[in-house]
């Protein structure tokens, strides 16, 4: 994550704040909107139909469904992956102008 603090749940917030919270500062971190990511999700081989994938992440966003580890583990991959990417970007040297 960036450093930011996750709010505290209160008896208002829906039943999954938390994990909500994380996925949405997941979804920011990687730069994805909930219409990105789901389409990310059907590029990886999620076999639903479309708009069952976007009500889903749609669901996890919004606290109405509990991020499942399953989940959490794709999340892991992606940020992973994302920041070895630029990593290598950035230890690759600039090519001199000529």
């Amino acid at each position: 994550m960036t450093g930011e603090r996750i709010a505290p749940v209160t008896t208002d917030d829906p039943p999954h704040a938390r994990t909500a919270a994380e996925f949405r500062a997941f979804l920011a971190e990687c730069g994805f909107t909930i219409k990105q990511f789901a389409r990310l999700l059907r590029r990886l081989g999620d076999p639903r139909d479309k708009a069952t994938v976007d009500r889903y992440v749609a669901s996890l966003a919004s606290g109405e469904f509990r991020v499942s580890g399953e989940m959490h583990v794709v999340m892991g991959v992606i940020r992973n992956s994302r920041r070895r990417a630029a990593a290598a970007a950035r230890s690759r040297p600039a090519l001199a102008a000529e």
